[in-house]
C-alpha cells in the first residue's frame, strides 16, 4: 500500500537517457508492469535522475529492476545496466518486547520497548493500576516518546515506580493487529543509595586497614628477622674473642715457662 521510488542516476556528454526494465520488458507508465507504476525524470545539463515509482504498491510488485542509461556519440550508442532489487512486504501484525528498568531517585529513566512490524508501528506507554490493574493514562508531563519509541521520564521520582505497558500498533496505517507488554519501573530511595555509599566507603577502609595491618606485620617480622641476625652475629664475635683470649694467655704461660 506504499508509495515507493527508486532513483537512478547517470551523467555523460551529451546527456544520458534513462529507461526502467521488468524481466526484459520496458516499465510503460500505467501500463507495465502495473499501472501504478510510471517513470519521473530530473534532467540538468550532463545528468539525468530516472526514479521507478510505484504508488499503491502491492507484495507481487517486488523484484529486481534494470534502469539502463544510455546516450550516442558521433553515431556510436553507449549504454550502461545496473539492478535494483525491490521489496514490497505483506502487511503483518505488530510485535514488541519491553525491558525491565532500574533507576535511581531524581536521575533519568528510560523505559525501552523494541517493536517492529510493516508497517512500522507506533508506540504508546500506560501505567497498571496496582489495586485493580486498570490502565493509567499517562499525562504529557509524565514522560515522553523518543524518535526510537523509548518512553523518557526526566527526575524519576520513588511513585513512578511500577508496572507499566508499552502498546504497540500500525494498523491505522495497513497492518493488522497491535500488540502489548509489561515491564516494571524500579526506583531506588536516596537513602539507600547513601546507604550503598557508605558501605562502600567502609569497604574501602576496611581493605586500606588490612593492606596497612599487613604491611606492619611484614615491617616486624623483618625487624625480629634482622635483630635476630645482629644478635646472633654479636653472640659469635664474642666467643671468637673469648677463645682468642683464652688462646694469647696460653702462649704467655708457655714462654714463662721456657
Amino acid at each position: 500500500g506504499s508509495r515507493v521510488s527508486i532513483a537512478c542516476t547517470a551523467e555523460g556528454v551529451p546527456r544520458p537517457d534513462i529507461e526502467w526494465y521488468k524481466s526484459g520488458s520496458k516499465v510503460v507508465d500505467g501500463v507495465f508492469p502495473r499501472a501504478p507504476f510510471k517513470v519521473e525524470y530530473e534532467r540538468e545539463m550532463f545528468k539525468t535522475i530516472g526514479y521507478l515509482v510505484v504508488t499503491e504498491g502491492e507484495f507481487d510488485d517486488s523484484g529486481v529492476f534494470e534502469c539502463k542509461a544510455f546516450h550516442t556519440v558521433k553515431g556510436e550508442k553507449f549504454s550502461e545496466t545496473i539492478t535494483s532489487k525491490l521489496i514490497i512486504a505483506k502487511p503483518t501484525s505488530s510485535r514488541i518486547k519491553c525491558l525491565d528498568t532500574v533507576v535511581e531517585e531524581g536521575k533519568t529513566a528510560t523505559l525501552i520497548c523494541a517493536v517492529s512490524g510493516v508497517p512500522q508501528p507506533t508506540t504508546t506507554y500506560t501505567k497498571v493500576n496496582a489495586t485493580d490493574e486498570s490502565l493509567i493514562i499517562l499525562p504529557a508531563e509524565a514522560g515522553t516518546v523518543n524518535g526510537e519509541g523509548y518512553f523518557i521520564i526526566e527526575d524519576v521520582k520513588a511513585s513512578d515506580a511500577g508496572e507499566y505497558r508499552g502498546w504497540a500498533t500500525n494498523v491505522d496505517s495497513g497492518g493488522l493487529l497491535g500488540r502489548y507488554d509489561t515491564m516494571n519501573l524500579y526506583v531506588t530511595p536516596l537513602s539507600t543509595r547513601m546507604s550503598m555509599n557508605a558501605i562502600i566507603g567502609i569497604a574501602v577502609l576496611v581493605a586500606f586497614l588490612l593492606i596497612g595491618g599487613l604491611l606492619v606485620i611484614i615491617f616486624v617480622g623483618r625487624w625480629r628477622r634482622e635483630t635476630a641476625f645482629k644478635s646472633e652475629m654479636k653472640r659469635l664475635i664474642r666467643e671468637r674473642d673469648e677463645e682468642v683470649s683464652e688462646l694469647q694467655q696460653k702462649l704467655q704461660l708457655r714462654s714463662m715457662e721456657h
